[in-house]
C-alpha cells in the first residue's frame, strides 16, 4: 500500500504545480484532463511492472519502507533465542507456517519491526473505518438529493435538449444529476429568464458530452479510498474546478463567440455562497466568488496554446507517469548481493550460518538470475506438494536490500513471500538439488567454492544452436549439483573438464504441427580429478580414456533426454525449451495403448510430456 501511496501523492504534487505554472497558458480541456492521470492512479492499488525510474526505486531505500516491506504480509512476530526473527502469514496462505524475516535482529531493531506490525494493523482498523464512514455519507448525500429532486421537480420542454430537463426549488444552481438516468435540474431563476436558460441548459448539456456525471462519481470513490490523505481532497477540488473551466470553453464554442461576455455575465448572476459538496456528483454550473473570479479571468483571458506548450506539457505528463505508475525494479543492476541465506522450510533441522564466500555467492545469484519460467500455477503438484522447501536469501549488508525465492523438490519455485502462486522452472529439479546439496554443505561446515569447468562442444554443426545451449546449460546444472554433493561423499574430487560429445534427435512424428516437438537424446563426458570410484553413486558409470578417468550421462534413470518445442512458420524457428526427461520416465510410455494411439513410445513420451507441461503452464 505504500508505494500505492506514495506513487499517487509525487502524481498530485506534480500536476498541481504544472497546474499553477501553466495557469493561462495551456488550454482548459487539457488542463482538466491532466486529472485523468491523478484519477487513475488513485483506483489502481498496485503498480504496473517495474521500472529503474520509477519514484520507488528512491522510496524503498529508506530503512522503514525496507522494514514494511519485509513485514507486508506477516501477521505476527516471534524473536526467538538464537537472534533471528519469524513472521507467521496468515491462514490463507500456507498452513501459518513462518518463514525467516531477519537474522540476527537485535532487540531494538526486533521492536521497531514490532512497532511498524502493529501500527500497520490500526492504520487498517483506521482507514476501513473512516473509508466506511465516508462512503455512508457518500451515499445518504446523494440519496437525500434524489429523493428530494423527485419531489419538487417540474418538468421544462426544451425541444433542443438531448436530455430532460426539470424545475426544482431543492437546488442552488443548475446542475447536471444522475448516471444511470441523468437529467438537468435548474432552480426558478434560471429558467425565468431567456438567455440564463439557454446558457444553463448548453453548460449541462456539456458537462454531459464530457461524461462529467461519471468522472464525478470516481472522483467520490477516490476520496473514499484515500480519505486520509489531504492532497487528494485537494486534488477533487481543483479537478471540480477545472471541470467546470474546461465546460465554459466549450460551451462558449458552442454558442458563440458574439455571446462569450454574455456568458460571464450569467455566471456572476448565479454566483453562490456556499462551497460546493466535494461528495455530491451533481455538477454545478457555478460555485464561490473566487471560483467565479478564476472563470471569469480566464474567460476574458481566451487561453491559447503554444504547439511547444503542448509537446511539454505531454512529454511532462508521461513521464510522471511513469515514474509513478510503476514500481521499483526489481533486482536492481546495482544490487551486488554478498550473502545468500538458505532455511529448509517445515523442518526441524536447524537452518546454516549464513554464505559470505564471495565465489558461491556470485555463482549461486548468477543461477538465480537466469532462472527460466515456463508458467505459473496456483498450487503445488502432487509430487512437491509433501516435499521439503529451500528458502534463499540473497542480502546485500551494505544497503540491506535482499531478494528471495523458495523452491521445491519438485522444481516449481515462489518469488519473495507470495505462497499463492508457483512458477514452473525449467529443469527445476536440477536446480533444486544444487540449492539443497549447498544448504546441507552449510550445515556440515563443508563448503567450497566451484570452479569455472569449459564445456566443449564435439563436431555438433547439424544441431541447431538453440538446442547446443540448453544442453550446455543443463549440463552447467549438472556440474553444480555434483561439485556441492561431492565433499561429504568424496573429499577431494573436483570436475576439470565437460565435453558434450553427442546431441541425437529421436523420431517423434510432429513435423505436421504448427509447433514441432523434438527430442534430443543428450551425450557427455565429466573429467574427474581425484577417485572416480568414490562418485559412482546413483547408478553413475564412468569410462577411461588415455588413461582419464571420465563420467558418463548414463545413470540410474538412464540417459538424459532434451524436450523442446519449435515453430518453423516465421523466417526464423522459435524454440521453446520444454524440459529435461530421461530413458526411464520415457519407457513409461512404452504401453499398448499409448502404442496404438502414436505409433512409438518416442512419438507418445514427446507429446505426453509436452501436453503436460503446456496445461501446468496455463
Amino acid at each position: 500500500m505504500i508505494d500505492w501511496i506514495v506513487s499517487s501523492s509525487v502524481l498530485i504534487a506534480v500536476i498541481i504545480a504544472l497546474r499553477y505554472l501553466l495557469k493561462g497558458k495551456i488550454s482548459l480541456w487539457l488542463q482538466y484532463a491532466l486529472w485523468g492521470l491523478v484519477l487513475v492512479r488513485l483506483l489502481i492499488p498496485f503498480s504496473v511492472g517495474g521500472s529503474s525510474f520509477s519514484v520507488m526505486n528512491t522510496v524503498e531505500q529508506a530503512s522503514v519502507v525496507q522494514d514494511v516491506e519485509i513485514i507486508k504480509n506477516v501477521d505476527h512476530l516471534e524473536h526467538r533465542a538464537d537472534g533471528s526473527v519469524e513472521g507467521y502469514f496468515p491462514s490463507d496462505y500456507m498452513r501459518d507456517f513462518p518463514t525467516l524475516v531477519a537474522k540476527s535482529k537485535t532487540d531494538q531493531e526486533y521492536a521497531r519491526l514490532q512497532k511498524l506490525l502493529s501500527f500497520r494493523q490500526v492504520f487498517i482498523a483506521i482507514w476501513l473505518f473512516g473509508a466506511a464512514a465516508l462512503l455512508f455519507v457518500f451515499v445518504i448525500s446523494n440519496g437525500r438529493l434524489a429523493s428530494r429532486l423527485r419531489q419538487t421537480r417540474k418538468p421544462l420542454n426544451i425541444n433542443c435538449s438531448a436530455l430532460p430537463v426539470y424545475v426544482t426549488q431543492a437546488v442552488e444552481t443548475p446542475c447536471l444529476f444522475g448516471v444511470f438516468a441523468p437529467a438537468i435540474y435548474l432552480t426558478p431563476e434560471a429558467a425565468a429568464d431567456a438567455t440564463m436558460l439557454r446558457h444553463s441548459v448548453e453548460h449541462e448539456l456539456t458537462h454531459f458530452r464530457h461524461g462529467d456525471n461519471f468522472w464525478s462519481l470516481l472522483r467520490c470513490v477516490c476520496l473514499v479510498l484515500h480519505w486520509y490523505n489531504p492532497l487528494v481532497w485537494w486534488a477533487a477540488c481543483l479537478a471540480r474546478t477545472d471541470a467546470e473551466l474546461a465546460c465554459d470553453q466549450a460551451t462558449i464554442k458552442r454558442i458563440g463567440e458574439n455571446e462569450r461576455a454574455e456568458y460571464g455575465r450569467t455566471l456572476i448572476g448565479m454566483t453562490c455562497q456556499k462551497r460546493p459538496d466535494l461528495f455530491i456528483t451533481a455538477t454545478t454550473m457555478t460555485g464561490s466568488k473566487n471560483n467565479i473570479k478564476e472563470r471569469i479571468i480566464l474567460l476574458a483571458k481566451k487561453p491559447k496554446m503554444a504547439i511547444y506548450t503542448l509537446v511539454a506539457v505531454v512529454l511532462i505528463a508521461l513521464t510522471v507517469a511513469g515514474c509513478t505508475f510503476t514500481g521499483a525494479k526489481e533486482g536492481q543492476q546495482d544490487f551486488a548481493p554478498d550473502t545468500v541465506s538458505m532455511v529448509q522450510m517445515l523442518s526441524s533441522a536447524f537452518p546454516p550460518d549464513p554464505i559470505t564466500d564471495a565465489k558461491i555467492v556470485e555463482d549461486l545469484w548468477s543461477l538465480y538470475q537466469n532462472f527460466e519460467f515456463t508458467g505459473t500455477t496456483e498450487t503445488l503438484d502432487k509430487e512437491s506438494v509433501n516435499a521439503w522447501g529451500i528458502t534463499v536469501t540473497f542480502t546485500e549488508s551494505g544497503s540491506d536490500v535482499s531478494e528471495s525465492f523458495t523452491i521445491f523438490a519438485g522444481g516449481l519455485c515462489s518469488l519473495g513471500d507470495d505462497y499463492t502462486k508457483y512458477h514452473i522452472l525449467n529443469d527445476g529439479a536440477s536446480i533444486y538439488q544444487v540449492f539443497l546439496n549447498y544448504f546441507q554443505a552449510a550445515q556440515r561446515g563443508e563448503l567450497q567454492s566451484l570452479s569455472d569447468v569449459k564445456i566443449s562442444v564435439d563436431d555438433l554443426e547439424a544441431v541447431p544452436s538453440d538446442v547446443v545451449d540448453y544442453a550446455k546449460d543443463y549440463l552447467a546444472q549438472q556440474i553444480r549439483a555434483y561439485q556441492t554433493g561431492w565433499p561429504k561423499i568424496a573429499p577431494g574430487c573436483s570436475i576439470s573438464e565437460a565435453k558434450i560429445s553427442g546431441l541425437t534427435q529421436m523420431n517423434t512424428g510432429t513435423a505436421g504441427l504448427d509447433k514441432a516437438i523434438k527430442l534430443y537424446l543428450l551425450e557427455y563426458r565429466l573429467r574427474v580429478e581425484g577417485n572416480v570410484d568414490a562418485v559412482l553413486i546413483g547408478g553413475m558409470s564412468a569410462v577411461e580414456i588415455d588413461g582419464e578417468n571420465w563420467l558418463t550421462e548414463w545413470n540410474s534413470v538412464g540417459q538424459p533426454y532434451l524436450l523442446l518445442a519449435c515453430d518453423e512458420r516465421g523466417a526464423e524457428p522459435l524454440w521453446e525449451r520444454i524440459c529435461v526427461t530421461n530413458s526411464e520416465e520415457l519407457y513409461q510410455y512404452n504401453t499398448p495403448k499409448m502404442l496404438e494411439q502414436y505409433g512409438d513410445f518416442y512419438t507418445a513420451a514427446a507429446r505426453e510430456l509436452y501436453h503436460k507441461y503446456q496445461i501446468s503452464a496455463e
